[in-house]
């Protein structure tokens, strides 16, 4: 809804309706996000909101755009942050600090790194050499080479003991130990030992491992649930998971059997009820029962959708409104 307009070598902003909202005042500026445009007038950098207001004066030697209502800036070298209101709410004190994930970000002090919160509260001190953004309530951590993993309250619910570890899932995260991985839960049990070459997150209750080269699934229990194995293997989406045999791609119900018949050279996970599959070079759709109810006529490049936020996503307008048209008129049956 804003432009950036250039007058007597300075920027500023007109609205749609070609009215001046941000003065041409400043040095430069960038586009607005999340209601804020960082803006720099001599030498230094700020913001305004889209009322033309500078919420943060320009007194910093650098800033990041707002992320969950929260502003990196920079001054004496140093790092801190400021609220949408224009508040310092953590001290330029850093060496470093991340933008803020769940309420707390990374911060750098004596080239140790720990985690504040939203009041600038230390909720885990400097002490690990590395560390993940929080992700559903738990971040990674690294101490002396090995990785472990901590809770939101700074506690340790898996020491740092291991090679590398994921994020929680379903209540369970991959760890890799002695070149080998496995499980542990939320409370650091190693539940399901390391003795798998690879293993992939849990999905709808099971996750895929690799064992002597090929491709199991198991339960929460670490227990083999299907006799057969696979030389590739994906987690289950909407009760089916992606198989691989003798070089083509298939389906598996959630009970072992082979539903839709491996045939295909590739195939995408299901969303909505559709999957995509890959016959001669060219991609289509099939639907729970292996119909294809879109041919195989479509490059792959077509196909850049996430899966997350669903088909809406699909590059190729085509392709988009007839998928969209089988879910709705699912929806109506």
């Amino acid at each position: 809804g804003y432009a950036k307009v250039k007058k007597d070598g300075l920027y500023g902003f007109v609205n749609e309706k070609g009215e001046e909202i941000v003065p041409c005042r400043y040095e430069c500026v960038e586009s607005f996000w999340e209601g804020y445009a960082k803006v720099k007038k001599d030498g230094l950098y700020g913001f305004v909101n889209e009322k033309g207001k500078e919420i943060v004066p320009c007194r910093y030697e650098y800033v990041e755009s707002f992320w969950e209502g929260y502003a990196k800036v920079k001054k004496d070298g140093l790092y801190g942050f400021v609220n949408e209101k224009g508040k310092v709410v953590v001290p330029c004190k850093y060496e470093d600090v991340s933008d803020f994930c769940e309420g707390f970000a990374m911060m750098q002090k004596d080239w140790m790194l720990g985690f504040i919160n939203t009041k600038g509260e230390e909720v885990v001190p400097c002490r690990y050499e590395d560390v993940h953004n929080f992700c559903k309530g738990y971040a990674a951590v690294h101490k002396e080479g090995m990785w472990g993993i901590i809770n939101n309250k700074g506690e340790e619910v898996v020491s740092c003991r291991y090679e590398k570890v994921c994020n929680f899932n379903e209540g369970y995260a991959q760890i890799k130990k002695d070149g080998l991985y496995g499980f542990v839960n939320e409370k650091g049990e190693e539940i399901i030992p390391c003795r798998y070459e690879d293993v992939e997150e849990f999905h709808e209750g099971y996750a895929t491992v690799k064992k002597e080269g090929l491709w199991r699934f198991i339960n929460k229990k670490g227990e083999e649930i299907f006799p057969c194995k696979y030389e590739d293997a994906r987690g289950f989406r909407e009760g089916y998971a992606q198989i691989k045999k003798d070089g083509m791609w298939g389906f598996i119900n959630n009970k072992g059997e082979e539903v839709i018949p491996c045939k295909y050279e590739g195939v995408h996970e299901f969303c909505k009820g559709y999957a995509a599959v890959q016959k001669e070079g060219m991609w289509g759709f099939i639907n729970k029962l292996g119909i294809e109810v879109i041919p195989c006529e479509f490059f792959e490049d077509t196909l850049d959708y996430g899966i997350e936020v669903g088909w809406e996503e699909i590059v190729n307008d085509e392709l988009r409104e007839r998928i969209l048209a089988l879910i709705e008129k699912d929806k109506r049956q």
